[in-house]
């Protein structure tokens, strides 16, 4: 995941303290098992679908698969965290095409990164 990572950052203005934080991040063991989990936590190729259910592809190989389509959303999560937490002026549509990853994929894995408090952003206070 980290040289996607670090391919999309390249084409970022980010400086290079930023691009740091982004590769620490995602080597968070956090991160990896986001990473690594099924969408929705069954072998089976959509939520809710039962195992062997999208064709005559193994859970296995879906699982494989899977993983691999979700690395450039989440590498995108990754450097819009950063752009976040910052505040760098670009928005989740510039960051995705940086990967290639439509804004909902990336809005998708950034949720799941928020919900995990991975993410805040410096400096924002807590009042209403």
């Amino acid at each position: 995941m980290e040289a996607t990572l670090l391919l999309g950052l390249d084409h970022l203005p980010l400086d290079e303290r930023q691009r740091a934080r982004a590769r620490a991040l995602a080597r968070d063991p956090a991160v990896q098992a986001l990473a690594a989990s099924p969408r929705s936590g069954q072998p089976g190729g959509q939520a809710g679908e039962p195992a062997g259910a999208s064709g005559a592809r193994t859970p296995t190989q879906e699982a494989r698969s899977w993983s691999k389509s979700r690395v450039p959303s989440l590498a995108a999560a990754l450097a819009y965290a950063i752009v976040y937490a910052d505040q760098v002026p670009l928005t989740q549509a510039e960051v995705a095409a940086t990967y290639r990853v439509s804004v909902a994929a990336l809005r998708g894995r950034f949720t799941a990164l928020r919900t995990r408090r991975l993410v805040r952003p410096r400096g924002a206070s807590m009042s209403p």
